[in-house]
């Protein structure tokens, strides 16, 4: 019979351009001649099954990386907060590093000046 292979086969665009835009009622008729429906039921309930499957995971997926994404700003705000603190220890202790040194610098001033004048006594 080959009424089958020209179902099988297009042979133009108006053909398949016509199973295309077919309603249910007309694709599931011409579907009908070429495959058993009890198949094709069968086979779109596999693949909603699938595709449930796979939203799922989808979502799971999308929720596991906003979480992800969350938690790493919160990591990059606890690194940017220990970096201030750091500046400001650094400049802090730069100013007591100078401080020291001039308080130093006053000392040993000092102890030339009480030298020289122990000296002088």
């Amino acid at each position: 019979d080959t009424s089958l292979l020209k179902r099988a086969a297009f042979y133009g665009q108006q053909s398949v351009a016509a199973l295309l835009h077919a309603g249910d009622k007309q694709f599931k008729e011409e579907l009908s001649k070429v495959m058993s429906m009890e198949v094709w039921v069968a086979g779109k309930d596999i693949a909603s099954a699938r595709l449930r499957s796979a939203q799922k995971v989808s979502d799971q997926s999308n929720a596991s990386a906003a979480a992800r994404r969350e938690y790493l700003a919160r990591l990059q705000a606890q690194v940017a907060a220990v970096e201030q603190r750091r500046v400001e220890w650094d400049q802090a202790h730069t100013l007591r590093a100078d401080e020291a040194r001039k308080a130093a610098v006053a000392a040993a001033n000092e102890a030339v000046v009480c030298g020289q004048a122990c000296m002088d006594t």
